[in-house]
């Protein structure tokens, strides 16, 4: 059999989902959905082949959260006698269909399909991922992470859908407002609202502080005026490529328009 030193796996997290593999055991014929990962390489460190394997197997460029977990195989007749789980968020990319890297492993396995799997969701996980998220998510709960709010704040005029953004100067981007925006302390007790829905949250780190930021989408009355002393600033969803805006932003964006 097969023997390698150390498995890594990442859970890439977005919008309140992670990324599952779908994998063929070709020897067996059977299938199974699984997180990322792989063999770490010689000469690499284990953050090292988990971006590596994050690429290769999903197509995403992602950035490691200083959340890192050891452990040893669930499975008794693993090829790998150390595993190493890390938590990660998609910086670059779309998520696709990667490849097996491993060329040892290639006549045994290969990958098949992908998904975004519900953070919280364990209908038909396999019981080894859920072993393996279970302490992550408490963790995510902890205090290690801040817990912080931001909102998706539409109107719809004439059948046209717009947002309410503002500006970020330091970064020089605009973004949602979040629950310290004067705007957001002012009004969200008053908001004449037609929907509001938890859509997700996101996870970063910044200066060494780690974050779960989630997202609350409010729609509100198209007649509502936003006072100019706040400086926020009213888009066409359809026509927000063109406008600067930070991660969450974006993706947001991107979800409200294909979901809500």
């Amino acid at each position: 059999m097969l023997k390698r030193d150390t498995r890594v796996q990442i859970f890439v997290v977005e919008n309140g989902k992670y990324i599952l593999l779908k994998h063929h055991d070709i020897k067996r014929d059977l299938y199974f959905w699984g997180v990322p990962g792989g063999g770490r390489e010689l000469g690499e460190t284990d953050e090292e082949a988990a971006i590596r394997e994050a690429y290769e197997e999903t197509g995403l460029k992602v950035k490691l959260l200083p959340i890192k977990m050891e452990g040893v195989p669930q499975i008794k007749t693993s090829m790998y006698n150390r595993v190493v789980t890390f938590l990660a968020y998609p910086t670059e990319g779309k998520a696709k269909v990667g490849y097996e890297p491993e060329p040892e492993l290639k006549q045994y396995y290969e990958l098949v399909d992908i998904k975004w799997k519900d953070f919280y969701d364990d209908s038909d996980l396999e019981r080894i991922t859920y072993n393996d998220i279970v302490p992550l998510r408490n963790i995510i709960n902890s205090d290690k992470f801040i817990k912080k709010k931001e909102f998706f704040i539409c109107k719809i005029v004439n059948k046209a859908k717009y947002c309410l953004l503002f500006y970020n100067e330091k970064n020089q981007q605009f973004k949602l407002p979040s629950q310290k925006n004067q705007f957001i302390s002012k009004y969200t007790n008053n908001l004449n609202n037609k929907l509001t829905k938890d859509i997700g949250f996101f996870l970063s780190e910044n200066n060494g502080i780690l974050y779960k930021t989630d997202v609350i989408y409010i729609e509100m009355s198209d007649d509502y005026n936003v006072d100019v002393e706040y400086e926020g600033k009213w888009f066409k969803c359809d026509e927000l490529t063109q406008v600067n805006l930070d991660r969450t932003c974006q993706n947001i964006i991107e979800k409200v328009n294909k979901s809500v």
